[in-house]
């Protein structure tokens, strides 16, 4: 009885060593991931906060790409107006032109030398740049 006490006993403490041993193995595979779980956190951590970053400059980017284009369309509209404008001073200029040419030659053909001479300084007096013949 005594040994097989004892061979119950020995199967017993051998069976308590596995658990011990399977049990030690847990912890550390336990422990291993916990670290590498720590680093992932830390990568996820450092992953988000540069992503945070390029949002950022992407928004940055974004605005002054929209800035440079209201910039330009304002650049266009303004050179537009101004070619505009040149368009409407030489057409006034024009219509000065031919207004004047008409009336000297009408009051050259009808010799009206004293109204001639009117019609010459309201050119000279409207800026006229080109002489009246």
């Amino acid at each position: 009885i005594v040994a097989k006490w004892e061979r119950r006993r020995k199967a017993v403490l051998e069976e308590l060593a596995d658990n011990v041993r399977e049990e030690t193995k847990r912890r550390e595979l336990v422990a291993a991931l916990q670290i590498r779980l720590s680093e992932t956190e830390m990568e996820c951590l450092t992953l988000r906060t540069k992503n945070e970053r390029l949002q950022e400059a992407a928004r940055k980017t974004q605005e002054r790409l929209q800035q440079a284009d209201e910039e330009e369309k304002l650049r266009e509209s303004t050179r537009k107006e101004k070619a505009c404008e040149r368009w409407r001073m030489l057409g006034r200029r024009l219509a000065m032109k031919v207004l004047l040419g008409t009336a000297t030659k009408y009051l050259v053909t009808k010799n009206h030398n004293k109204d001639l001479q009117g019609v010459q300084a309201a050119a000279s007096a409207a800026g006229s740049k080109e002489k009246v013949s």
